[in-house]
C-alpha cells in the first residue's frame, strides 16, 4: 500500500503540502521530481518512518559535531550518510548536492528546519556538503 499524501506531509496544513508539491513542479527537474515521488509513495509507512528517522538522527549528529568545523573527517564521515540518505529520495550526483547545500542556507524554511536542531547548522552542513562534493563526488 503507497503513503497517503496525509501521510507523507505529516505535520503540514493541507495548504502547505500543496504548495510543497507545486514549488517542486516548478523549480526541479520535472523527471527528478518523478522519480522522487515513485521511491517515496512505494514505501509502506513504517518504512516512510524509519526513512525520515533515519534522517533526524544523522541530522542530529552532524549538529553534535559542529565544533569539529565542516571538513573534519569525522564530519565528513557523517556527510557520506546524509549523502546516502538523500539518495533514497532521488539519484544525487555533485552538482545537485551542492544545489542542495545553497539551499539550506538560501531558502529560509529550510534554513529555519536545521537551525531549530541547531543554531548555524543550516551554514556548517552546507560547508560541510560542498566539501565533500568538491573532495569525494569530484575526484
Amino acid at each position: 500500500m503507497e503513503l497517503t499524501d496525509e501521510e507523507l506531509y505529516e505535520g503540514f496544513t493541507k495548504e502547505q503540502a500543496e504548495r510543497y508539491q507545486r514549488e517542486a513542479a516548478e523549480r526541479y527537474d520535472p523527471a527528478m521530481v518523478a522519480e522522487s515521488n515513485r521511491r517515496i509513495r512505494k514505501l509502506s509507512k513504517a518504512q516512510w518512518q524509519a526513512l525520515k528517522e533515519q534522517g533526524n538522527i544523522v541530522t542530529q549528529a552532524i549538529a553534535d559535531a559542529m565544533g569539529m568545523g565542516p571538513q573534519d573527517p569525522y564530519v565528513q564521515t557523517l556527510i557520506a550518510q546524509h549523502f546516502a540518505w538523500i539518495g533514497n529520495f532521488y539519484t544525487v550526483t555533485s552538482q545537485i548536492y551542492r544545489g542542495l547545500a545553497q539551499l539550506y542556507v538560501e531558502n529560509d524554511e529550510f534554513r529555519a528546519t536545521y537551525e531549530q536542531v541547531a543554531p548555524g547548522l543550516a551554514e556548517f552542513l552546507s560547508k560541510a556538503m560542498i566539501h565533500y562534493a568538491d573532495t569525494i563526488l569530484d575526484v
